[in-house]
């Protein structure tokens, strides 16, 4: 079993400079000159002298525009950090002086860099107050959604249960067949990282999920879009309950052969990046439980160079999944210690429920 040993406190003294410090030390080392940093990222040379100075504030869709162009993850991971550093802490700053809409729709809007910089628990508390106060159904559906999100984040099944439950009950009386299919989704994520619920129970909730998006015949567009990525979801979703009752009675190797075929066809009729690199992530993990190492390995790494910003949860998946291959590579040493050092980090971001699944794994390593 391996313990984990903090640091000496010196090391936990968090030494980030200025996004624009760090984007500049990037673009030097990768571009030679702003110019042509500037042409890469299809901007002028002034609006990349404001970025640099810090006179304009980088939203989240600049800084996925400005990570693509530099290919070295490290360097990514550093600019990151340094812009989380920079601009995160300003969304909370006088909330509290805001009108409920407004304060409502910044958190939503900031709610993954707010993440990022260990505001979870924070997040969850102002959330629940603007879900309390909403009279906009619309609004109050989307905290709902974020409250459930926020709680899977820190393991708090029951509570994501909850919601999700009352989620689709208010949607079923509203007739809003979206969030019912949200309701239902959530529901199903919640059951499956569930300590209570027992298997049939998980598999009820999975089946009525499929039945309800089977069955669901939306006209506009938008929604239709939205149906089916729902139905790749639900093929992920099953995969990942098959993963997670792979070590129960009655789950065979061919259920989890069915389940990466299905996989594979998702990853191939993808386009979506976002949705894609979900369906590697899946697909690395079920290779991974059938023995395909080098497969699994492919699958994260195909993960690593399509997503330029990976959000903390994600980034402790793909670790966690770095650590399991090393494992069945025989590099034990090197996984545990990849492994203490991301505990440390979900730690510090109060990602729980990742956090979680580490302690099991040094536990039995």
């Amino acid at each position: 079993m391996s313990q984990f040993v903090r640091p000496p406190e010196t090391l936990e003294i968090t030494k980030v400079r200025p996004f624009g410090t760090e984007l500049r030390a990037a673009i030097k080392a990768q571009f030679g000159t702003s110019r042509q940093f500037g042409i890469a990222i299809s901007v002028t040379e002034g609006r990349v002298s404001q970025i640099l100075s810090g006179a304009e504030i980088v939203s989240q869709h600049s800084l996925e525009q400005i990570l693509k162009v530099f290919p070295d993850l490290e360097t990514q991971e550093c600019l990151h950090t340094a812009w989380i550093s920079t601009f995160v802490t300003s969304p909370l700053e006088k909330l509290d002086e805001l009108d409920l809409t407004t304060r409502s729709e910044m958190v939503l809007a900031n709610l993954d860099m707010l993440i990022a910089s260990g505001k979870a628990k924070q997040c969850v508390s102002m959330l629940a107050t603007c879900r309390a106060q909403a009279q906009d159904m619309s609004l109050k559906f989307r905290l709902t959604h974020a409250l459930i999100n926020l709680n899977l984040y820190l393991d708090r099944s029951a509570s994501a249960l909850r919601l999700s439950k009352e989620l689709a009950e208010e949607a079923l009386r509203l007739g809003e067949a979206s969030w019912i299919a949200v309701g239902l989704f959530t529901s199903a994520n919640a059951g499956r990282i569930s300590t209570t619920l027992d298997t049939k129970e998980v598999i009820r909730m999975h089946e009525e999920l499929g039945r309800f998006v089977s069955d669901w015949n939306p006209k506009d567009l938008p929604t239709l879009t939205y149906k089916n990525e729902l139905k790749g979801a639900i093929v992920r979703d099953r995969a990942l309950t098959l993963l997670s009752m792979s070590n129960r009675k009655g789950i065979l190797t061919e259920h989890l052969v069915e389940a990466n075929q299905s996989m594979m066809r998702l990853v191939r009729d993808t386009d979506g990046l976002s949705s894609k690199v979900h369906a590697l992530e899946v697909q690395a993990r079920l290779l991974l439980a059938l023995g395909n190492v080098f497969g699994s390995e492919e699958a994260l790494e195909e993960v690593r160079t399509i997503q330029s910003v990976i959000s903390v949860d994600h980034q402790a998946k793909a670790g966690i999944l770095h650590g399991q291959i090393l494992l069945a590579r025989g590099e034990k040493g090197v996984a545990l210690d990849l492994f203490n050092d991301l505990l440390m980090k979900c730690l510090e971001t109060d990602a729980i429920h990742q956090a979680s699944k580490i302690e099991r794994i040094l536990a039995s390593t």
